[in-house]
């Protein structure tokens, strides 16, 4: 540019002028040339980063000792991004065998109810035609789309099908999950047919163990008691003599004992049918505060009386939730029979009821006692029908408030050891 400037201003060799002002033009077009070429070839890496194509590969040939280390660097990104995506479809291939393989249907799709996934057992346990990715869910069907709508998130239930003429149960269970500000809704469906059987065969066999013990311990004396009689009286007649004052009085105290027997097989029968006749509950909202005064009217009296330090105390601010509360009277009753009879031997008796809320929407209640407390093997046949400790028990009382409890959706445990009481929670 000086030398062009000093001939064409200076020297007037125009000539001279124009040959450096075309070389000049030249160097400007190369110069204009190779800047359009790397914003090309760096667009170029951008767009196959942007677009997954890990295929493109840059050539530093002639290109000077930056460009050689500028392509270097621009081929090493490109196959750090081509082992990242081989690697994640890896993953993704290894996820979706596992996920369709498992033995558990699975199904997920998002609010629009486009399809994401659907496994191969989610399709054979209902038999639904084959869904691709991105499908609406309603050409599943429409029963069974009816039925994934009306399932609530967090809600488990038993949903039995029919399949090659025998019926399936399926334990359903749904969950809702975001991601990337969408709402996702996964549903799971598992045969539990099998598992029931073995379980509803395991809790005949205990039931009709306990109710052959019972119907025995009545039976037994009772046929014993009138072959006694029998016999009596038919050796009485064989001989021709009126029943004496001692034989009376035996045949009167064996009847007795028959009457007594029988009127014992006679309450066990009314025990059973009050156990099978649990009537559905009334769901209606309860507040704790009014709970928590209903038990202290209910047993303030019993406690006194036998000296226990009761105390009923909800540990959270008023609420409210669904359930029967006629039902659940019946089974604090039976929760506070249990624990007053513990108590009868106990220094310092007391006994504690608490109500707090527990997790999302749902509510724990406690029942503790310093009593006598219970042994293994007394805890794993406690909630079994029939199945009582006491003499006189029925046995009915904590398999009651277990059905009770059930019904409305929770659950009954228990946490003992002898000689340091007893608790039964509860959540619904």
């Amino acid at each position: 540019m000086g030398l062009f400037s000093y001939y064409l201003f200076v020297a007037d060799k125009y000539i001279r002028s124009f040959y450096i002002g075309f070389f000049i033009l030249a160097l400007v077009i190369e110069l204009l040339w190779y800047v359009d070429k790397s914003n090309r070839e760096l667009t170029t890496f951008l767009s196959t980063l942007l677009s997954d194509d890990f295929t493109s590969r840059f050539r530093d040939y002639r290109k000077g000792k930056s460009f050689k280390l500028l392509y270097q660097a621009m081929n090493l990104i490109t196959d750090k991004f081509h082992k990242i995506s081989a690697d994640r479809e890896i993953q993704f291939q290894y996820l979706h065998t596992l996920v369709d393989q498992v033995k558990v249907g699975i199904l997920s799709y998002d609010s629009k109810g486009r399809v994401h996934l659907v496994n191969q057992t989610f399709r054979e346990l209902f038999g639904t035609p084959r869904i691709r990715k991105n499908n609406m869910i309603t050409e599943l069907g429409p029963e069974f789309h009816k039925l994934v709508e009306k399932i609530k998130p967090g809600e488990r239930f038993v949903y039995k099908v029919s399949k090659k003429g025998s019926d399936i149960s399926l334990a359903i269970h749904a969950t809702e999950f975001k991601m990337k500000n969408k709402r996702f809704k996964l549903i799971s469906a598992q045969d539990i047919r099998r598992e029931l059987e073995e379980r509803e065969l395991e809790a005949w066999q205990k039931l009709i163990r306990v109710l052959t013990h019972e119907i025995m311990n009545s039976v037994t004396p009772i046929s014993s008691l009138s072959s006694s009689l029998y016999e009596l009286v038919k050796i009485e007649e064989e001989q021709e003599k009126p029943l004496n004052d001692k034989a009376k009085q035996r045949l009167q105290s064996g009847l007795e004992a028959i009457i007594d027997r029988s009127s014992g097989l006679m309450k066990f029968t009314e025990a059973y049918k009050t156990l099978t006749r649990i009537p559905p509950p009334d769901i209606k909202p309860i507040q704790s505060d009014e709970l928590i005064h209903r038990i202290e009217i209910l047993f303030k009296t019993q406690t006194e009386e036998k000296n226990i330090d009761f105390k009923a105390e909800t540990l959270s601010k008023t609420w409210s939730f669904p359930g029967d509360i006629e039902l659940l009277d019946m089974v604090f009753i039976n929760l506070m029979k249990n624990s007053m009879e513990a108590l009868e031997n106990t220094e310092e008796p007391q006994i504690r009821i608490r109500i707090s809320k527990y997790e999302e929407k749902k509510t724990l209640i406690e029942v503790k006692d310093n009593g006598a407390g219970m042994s293994e093997e007394i805890m794993s046949q406690i909630f079994i029908p029939f199945y009582t400790t006491k003499p006189k028990g029925s046995g009915i009382g904590l398999s009651l408030s277990n059905q009770i409890i059930r019904l409305h959706g929770g659950t009954i445990a228990a946490d003992s050891k002898p000689g340091k009481g007893s608790t039964f929670t509860i959540v619904i």
